[in-house]
């Protein structure tokens, strides 16, 4: 899966680089916008867990991804901020959607 792939590629480079202080921390009850293609998990365990593999094997990492039932939301999909835990991940729903997904902040631009 092609989206997948590009959105984990991504993922894992973030994953790597962790500096938390360069984008302002999301807030609950923003609205907001991705900015660039961002896989998400419906747990926060499952995002972690891809991450963590993929960081060790990238295809096994996808494998992860596709069993934790992660998809890829494009570039320019309009989220609301649900949940943020740290400085790092958000529980973001998407436009349309009644859940919200976890993926890391970085992915996302608050509008508000």
């Amino acid at each position: 899966d092609m989206p997948i792939r590009v959105a984990l590629a991504t993922a894992a480079v973030i994953a790597t680089v962790v500096s938390a202080q360069a984008a302002k921390r999301l807030e609950v009850g923003q609205s907001g916008v991705l900015h660039t293609t961002a896989l998400a998990c419906p747990t926060l365990e499952g995002l972690q867990a891809v991450l963590k593999t993929a960081k060790a094997d990238f295809d096994a990492g996808l494998a992860k991804a596709a069993a934790e039932g992660c998809k890829s939301y494009g570039k320019g999909m309009d989220i609301f901020v649900v949940e943020v835990p740290n400085a790092y991940v958000a529980c973001i729903r998407p436009k349309g959607e009644k859940s919200c997904v976890w993926t890391t902040q970085d992915r996302v631009h608050a509008i508000d």
